[in-house]
């Protein structure tokens, strides 16, 4: 087997297995979430038994959030030994999932990434992370409120809000679109930060404006989904995750993997756009 391809298959094969959220695995992270079987190597953090996460027949995980839940914020994180510590030192990172809204109901939902948390359970705030993430409103037909792309720090103490861009928009249901978010450290071990959502012919980039601070960077190695709803119900198919490090690659499998996620989940993308009756 020629060595490229058997580094991919490695690398791949690594995030096949099931682990519990104290064992740290390696990026990258690739789940397409094929089957039902992908449930062993991506679940929840336990909060709240109406807090519900589940892998449908066509082998999409589906988050579901009902109005009744008592906790209304969900989330689902990957530990790596390979992402995040000292920011002179981490590696540059790239989160990207394919989303489809369902059901969204109340006055705002958000769904999108957790990262750097310094725990599994990014919903109760006592292990700080940065969120990454899309609000959108009720889903009016009348009135739709606007959607914004937002980063922030959440953290024991009020979150932390960093500017957020308003789109044009609101996310219209059952409609795949494409979230990406890139960390890039500079030698200084300052963090950029750059999130980008794409779907529905439209497409949004939403570059930090200013980096975040060596001293104020989080060095967690909690990576994943984070969602919320609030005073009504979120639903959310997501089709893919990919976790990967993007600083200069130890191996050519590591580009490999990084290369044929990427192309796997924008195909992907197209595919479902392009199956939409217009």
């Amino acid at each position: 087997m020629h060595k490229i391809t058997l580094l991919f298959l490695l690398a791949v094969g690594c995030c096949a297995h099931a682990f519990a959220s104290a064992v740290a695995i390696t990026s990258p992270y690739i789940n397409q979430f094929p089957d039902e079987n992908s449930v062993v190597n991506h679940t929840e953090a336990l909060v709240d038994s109406t807090d519900q996460w589940s892998v449908l027949p066509s082998g999409n995980y589906q988050n579901v959030i009902l109005g009744t839940a008592t906790n209304k914020t969900s989330s689902s994180l990957l530990n790596f030994s390979d992402l995040g510590g000292d920011p002179l030192f981490a590696k540059d990172f790239s989160l990207s999932t394919v989303f489809t809204i369902t059901d969204s109901a109340g006055d705002f939902n958000t769904l999108g990434f957790a990262f750097l948390s310094s725990s599994d359970n990014a919903t109760n705030n006592l292990g700080r992370h940065y969120l990454a993430d899309v609000a959108v409103g009720n889903d009016s037909l009348i009135n739709p409120v606007p959607a914004k792309l937002r980063f922030a720090e959440i953290g024991p103490t009020n979150p932390t809000w960093m500017p957020t861009l308003l789109l044009n928009e609101g996310l219209k249901k059952l409609t795949p679109y494409l979230l990406q978010l890139q960390g890039v450290y500079t030698e200084q071990g300052d963090l950029n930060l750059e999130l980008k959502l794409t779907g529905n012919n439209t497409s949004y980039t939403f570059p930090l404006q200013n980096p975040i601070a060596k001293d104020d960077v989080l060095q967690g190695n909690y990576f994943g989904y984070r969602d919320r709803a609030s005073g009504g119900a979120l639903t959310v198919e997501f089709d893919s995750l990919a976790i990967i490090a993007i600083p200069e690659p130890s191996s050519i499998g590591i580009v490999a993997a990084s290369l044929c996620a990427g192309y796997a989940i924008g195909m992907y993308l197209r595919r479902r756009m392009a199956s939409q009756v217009i």
